[in-house]
């Protein structure tokens, strides 16, 4: 199971392509991931403008002009996440049981990836802020996770699953 927030929905991509590149036992390893849960995952549109504004000029909020190096960053993400390269059919597609956790505050990037043929669960929590879902709502947050482990686990023996939930 892998669970993440905001941009570990980048870092996941990354991961899978990494993964990817080392052939039989990268496929290995992608084969034991049975389900993920992202809340509020960033949309790979724009992954590239705030990871680099974030690097490159210490999370400052508001600047107009970003610095060089700001943007030369931000160029190479863009290239990266291209449509035709090496990440995006990672980011935007699932072969496991998914969901994604977010609110109005939040890009919602589901239907990119049903586009792609994943199944995504969609959880919105209304009134809630980027990756502040969790406090407000702990119960169904949690139906949310237990869900998608029980689906994700719904072949394993029976104490495997029934010990990830509680």
């Amino acid at each position: 199971m892998v669970q993440g927030f905001s941009a570990g929905a980048f870092m996941y991509g990354n991961l899978l392509t990494e993964l990817g590149r080392r052939g039989a036992e990268g496929a290995d390893f992608a084969a034991r991931i049975k389900g993920s849960v992202w809340d509020s995952p960033v949309d790979a549109s724009g992954v590239p403008f705030g990871l680099s504004r974030a690097i490159m000029d210490g999370g400052v909020a508001g600047r107009s002009e970003g610095t060089v190096g700001q943007r030369l960053l931000q160029s190479a993400l863009e290239a990266y996440l291209s449509p035709s390269g090496p990440m995006r059919q990672y980011y935007q597609a699932s072969r496991v049981p998914t969901a994604v956790i977010y609110s109005e505050a939040d890009t919602a990037v589901f239907d990119k990836w049903r586009e792609a043929g994943s199944a995504v669960e969609e959880a919105v929590f209304e009134g809630t802020q980027h990756v502040s879902h969790l406090p407000a709502d702990p119960g169904r947050y949690e139906q949310v996770v237990a869900r998608v482990v029980r689906e994700a686990f719904a072949g394993a023996p029976a104490g495997l699953a029934a010990g990830a939930i509680r």
